[in-house]
C-alpha cells in the first residue's frame, strides 16, 4: 500500500511537473512570437526613420543654396567675395534710378533715395540681396533677385519693399 501510495505521488509529481513545463513552453512559444512581431516592427520603423531621413536630405538645400556659403550660379570663374562686390558696386552706381525703376519711390524734401551704406547691402546667398536704401527722410529695403551674366552684368528683379 505504501508502495501505491508512493507511486502515486510520483504520479501526481510528474504530472504537475509535466504540465508546468507545458505550461513554460506554451508562455515560451507566445515570448517568441511577441519577439518576431516587435522584430518586424523595428524593421518597419527603421525604413521608415531612411525613408524621412532621404525625404529630409532631398529637401535641404544644398550647400550653394545656403547664407554665407559659396555661390553657385556665378560666371565661371567669379569667386563669392568678387560677386559680392560686384553686386555693392552695381547697386551703389544705379542707386537712385534703379530704386525708382524697381519700386516707383523718389525721395522727398529735396532727398536722393540711394544705396549709402555698403554694410547694409547683404548678400543673402546666389540668388537674393537685401539693401537698405534712404534719403535722409524716408528708407526701406528692398529684397532683390539677382543674376549676374557671363559678362559680369548684373540684373535686378524686386521680390519685395518695406517702406520705413
Amino acid at each position: 500500500m505504501l508502495l501505491l501510495l508512493a507511486a502515486t505521488a510520483l504520479a501526481i509529481t510528474t504530472f504537475r511537473q509535466h504540465r508546468t513545463i507545458s505550461s513554460l513552453e506554451t508562455e515560451l512559444e507566445q515570448a517568441g512570437e511577441e519577439r518576431s512581431q516587435l522584430e518586424s516592427a523595428l524593421d518597419e520603423q527603421a525604413s521608415e526613420v531612411e525613408r524621412l531621413e532621404e525625404e529630409l536630405a532631398a529637401e535641404q538645400l544644398p550647400p550653394s543654396r545656403r547664407a554665407g556659403e559659396a555661390v553657385g550660379s556665378l560666371p565661371h570663374g567669379m569667386s563669392r567675395s568678387e560677386a559680392d562686390t560686384l553686386l555693392r558696386d552695381d547697386l551703389q552706381s544705379r542707386g537712385e534710378s534703379l530704386i525708382y525703376e524697381l519700386t516707383g519711390l523718389e525721395g522727398v524734401l529735396g532727398g536722393t533715395l540711394d544705396f549709402y551704406s555698403r554694410e547694409e547691402i547683404r548678400v543673402l546667398n546666389d540668388r537674393w540681396v537685401l539693401a537698405w536704401f534712404e534719403d535722409g527722410h524716408i528708407g526701406g529695403e528692398l529684397l532683390l533677385k539677382y543674376k549676374i551674366d557671363g559678362d559680369r552684368n548684373v540684373y535686378w528683379t524686386l521680390l519685395d519693399v518695406a517702406e520705413y
